[in-house]
């Protein structure tokens, strides 16, 4: 997948946890050396949590727009790291 400007980005996934970013770091300062852009990605494939047992589950547009908003988050905090 090319930027806009052609160039390859680097790619680099993104983890919720702060004390997993030495992928983040490597991929910034990778990206950083070599002039190209970097690409944050964050995958999130299961409801987030808070939901016990019994209790009524979200509706389909709430808990997508619950992922949205973590994810989100999770992205704006990896930028900021970086």
């Amino acid at each position: 997948m090319s930027s806009a400007h052609g160039r390859e980005p680097i790619v680099v996934g993104v983890d919720p946890d702060p004390s997993k970013r030495l992928a983040l770091a490597w991929a910034a300062d990778e990206a950083d050396r070599r002039g190209l852009p970097v690409r944050l990605v964050h995958a999130q494939g299961v409801p987030t949590g808070g939901y016990r047992t019994g209790e009524a589950l979200p509706s389909w547009e709430e808990w997508n727009r619950t992922l949205h908003e973590a994810g989100a988050e999770v992205l704006k905090e990896a930028v900021a790291f970086v």
